[in-house]
């Protein structure tokens, strides 16, 4: 898909941004019909009516080439798109136009498109050759096992008539059917702000008069002119920056985008410029009335400024793809799980095993202790009782020393005093003679 937008004038002025007076803008353009002198697709002639025409507010009247079924199966410069182009320089606007040449966007079929922001400028007066590398992305979210490629609408925000992706925006299905062009981050974010600015001032942008045309919402566009709507819009426009979540526009699931190489040359050469100037005077005979004087002693670097030579072609036919899908699906997730709870529930009947041997380890340790406590306590009762025993003995015992001693003390008091009786009784000689053995 190959669009290119051809700068012949600036900004319109206001009255020019009312869809109804679209036929009058595009009949002010430069016209394809006029511009292309030659269109191959690799060995392929291609028409001007191949190409659809797309009104922009910067760039005038934008071509898109659709080929169709025509495919392209081999890689290099001979096997892709080749456009001649005649600038008609003399019709551009002094002091308004800035410089020669036309804008270039390859994008993905049936997405709208941003020259503006995603385009390249192509000089005049030059062959540009651009290489391309495709790069295809794809965006895998996984529920109940399968991939979404189609999901209900259901989930998706409505803002007066005009569709934006908030709660799926990743979903690039039905999108195309609403509005004619595959769900994009740009196209997302674009109808998304409209529509924020429709809420608050009750009028969109005069920039997107094209948009709302293409997509044949059934809206009845109202866009903002008075000087009140542009303060509004102005201030919505600064909230907008400040709060990007309201558009929370993602990636779509499928997405082609081109890597390009691009080179230039000097070109046509003077020999080769009457060729192309045979083709121009056959298409528009009131250029080359006066041919002499359009083409005799001008130049050569301004006579080439009324060329553009563009070649587009696959650098390779391989083409890189980019997965993104999530880290864990729902069956690993499962997986892991059960894994965890097996293995966590395996741990936890060896933890209550060990926990239960640390409690008895733990019972029987309390019990020897109280155990060894009481054996101590009646050890040393034992002890204490066999102190007092013996105590109590070794008193007994001198209670009875006592008691024989007093005893014996009393039986010699008894026969001394029967001596001392016997004494006095006249038993002298006897006691006498005991005395003094005593």
């Amino acid at each position: 898909m190959l669009e290119f937008t051809l700068p012949k004038s600036g900004r319109g002025p206001p009255e020019f941004k009312d869809k109804r007076v679209k036929d009058t803008k595009v009949e002010m353009g430069h016209h394809i019909e006029d511009m292309l002198i030659s269109c191959t697709v690799g060995k392929y002639k291609c028409y001007a009516s191949n190409f659809t025409v797309l009104q922009h507010d910067v760039y005038g009247n934008c071509y898109t080439l659709k080929t169709g079924s025509l495919k392209i199966t081999k890689a290099g410069p001979t096997n892709g798109l080749s456009l001649i182009l005649y600038m008609d320089k003399e019709e551009y606007l002094k002091q308004i136009s800035e410089g020669y040449g036309a804008r270039v966007l390859v994008h993905d079929k049936d997405t709208y498109p941003y020259p503006l922001e995603e385009g390249f400028f192509v000089p005049s007066s030059s062959e540009t050759q651009i290489g391309l590398r495709m790069v295809r992305y794809l965006i895998i979210f996984s529920i109940a096992g399968g991939l979404i490629d189609e999901i209900d609408f259901s989930g998706i925000t409505k803002l007066n008539q005009v569709w934006c992706l908030k709660d799926k925006p990743y979903v690039n299905c039905k999108y195309i059917r609403k509005y004619g062009y595959k769900y994009t981050r740009s196209f997302c974010q674009t109808l998304c702000s409209q529509e924020l600015f429709f809420k608050t001032c009750g009028c969109y942008e005069d920039d997107v008069t094209e948009l709302y045309y293409q997509i044949k919402t059934g809206v009845t566009e109202k866009f903002c002119e008075t000087r009140q709507e542009i303060k509004c819009m102005n201030k919505e426009r600064a909230r907008q920056n400040r709060q990007k979540a309201e558009c929370d526009c993602k990636n779509p699931c499928r997405e082609h985008q081109f890597l390009k190489t691009i080179s230039y040359r000097n070109w046509p050469t003077e020999d080769y410029m009457f060729t192309l100037k045979d083709g121009v005077c056959d298409r528009l005979p009131a250029q080359c009335k006066d041919a002499s004087a359009l083409y005799g002693q001008t130049e050569l670097y301004r006579k080439s400024l009324n060329y553009v030579k563009i070649d587009i072609y696959y650098e390779d036919l391989n083409f890189e793809r980019i997965v993104e899908s999530p880290e864990i699906e729902n069956a690993q997730f499962a997986s892991d799980v059960g894994g965890a709870v097996g293995l966590w529930i395996g741990l936890s009947f060896l933890s209550m095993f060990e926990v239960v041997q640390l409690l008895l380890e733990c019972c029987a340790f309390a019990g020897h202790k109280c155990t060894n406590r009481s054996r101590k306590r009646n050890a040393r009762r034992r002890k204490n009782k066999s102190i007092k025993t013996k105590e109590n003995i070794y008193a007994t015992e001198m209670d009875n020393k006592k008691s024989n001693f007093s005893k014996k003390e009393s039986e010699n008091n008894l026969q001394l005093n029967k001596r001392y009786q016997d004494l006095y009784a006249g038993n002298f000689h006897e006691y006498n003679y005991i005395d003094n053995r005593v």
